[in-house]
C-alpha cells in the first residue's frame, strides 16, 4: 500500500519529539531511541531529505537517533542502500544491523555498510545458557563485532544468568524483559 513511507516518517517525527523532550533532563539527555526502517523507506526518494528536515527541525542531537536495519534487508540494491545510509550518517544519525545472525550476511556486509552497532537475534540469547555451541557463537559475534570497531547489543535477555554471560562475554548492551516489558512513555517515565 506504500503507507510505509509515511508511517514510518511519522515515526521517525514521534522520535525525534520525544529526544528533544528528554534533551532537557539530566536522566535522559543521552538517551538513545532506535527507530526500524525498512529498504522500502530506505530506497524512496524522499526519504533521506525527510530525516535530514525532522532531525533539523528538532534539533535534537543526531547521534541519539539511530536507524535500524534487519540483516535480511541487506539483499536489496546495496550499493543505492549504502549511499543513503552513507548521506543520513553525515547527517550523525547512527545505524544498527537488527536481528543478526537469522540472515545470510557476510563479513563484506558488515564491512561495507555504515553499521555502528550489531544487534544480536534473540534466538541466540535464549540457548546460550544451556548449549555451549551457542554461547560460543555468541562470544565468537561480540569478538568479531569489536574487531569491527562495532558496539554489540544483544536482544531478547529474559533471565539474570543470560544477562551476567553477556557481560563476561563483554557485551556493551542488553535489552529484554529481564529489565522492562515494552512500555507505554507515561511508564517508562516512571521507571526512569
Amino acid at each position: 500500500s506504500a503507507l510505509i513511507n509515511e508511517i514510518g516518517l511519522e515515526v521517525l517525527r514521534q522520535a525525534c519529539e520525544l529526544l528533544d523532550g528528554w534533551s532537557g533532563h539530566v536522566h535522559t539527555r543521552g538517551m538513545r531511541v532506535a527507530v526500524n526502517i525498512s529498504p522500502v523507506q530506505l530506497l524512496g526518494e524522499a526519504f533521506v531529505p525527510s530525516v535530514a528536515k525532522l532531525v533539523n527541525q528538532s534539533g535534537i542531537n543526531p547521534a541519539l537517533l539511530e536507524l535500524e536495519l534487519t540483516e535480511s534487508a541487506l539483499s536489496t540494491d546495496t550499493a543505492e542502500m549504502i549511499d543513503r545510509m552513507l548521506d543520513l550518517e553525515a547527517l550523525g544519525v547512527t545505524w544498527a544491523l537488527d536481528d543478526f545472525g537469522t540472515g545470510f550476511s557476510s563479513l563484506a556486509f558488515l564491512r561495507a555498510f555504515p553499521f555502528h552497532t550489531l544487534k544480536i537475534d534473540r534466538s541466540f540469547v535464549i540457548r546460550m545458557t544451556s548449549d555451549p555451541q551457542c554461547a560460543a557463537l555468541v562470544g565468537a559475534i561480540i569478538a568479531m563485532a569489536h574487531a569491527l570497531k562495532l558496539r554489540v547489543t544483544a536482544e531478547g535477555v529474559e533471565t539474570e544468568e543470560q544477562a551476567e554471560r553477556l557481560r563476561e562475554l563483554g557485551c556493551d548492551e542488553v535489552q529484554g524483559f529481564w529489565f522492562a516489558r515494552p512500555l507505554n512513555l507515561a511508564a517508562l517515565r516512571n521507571l526512569l
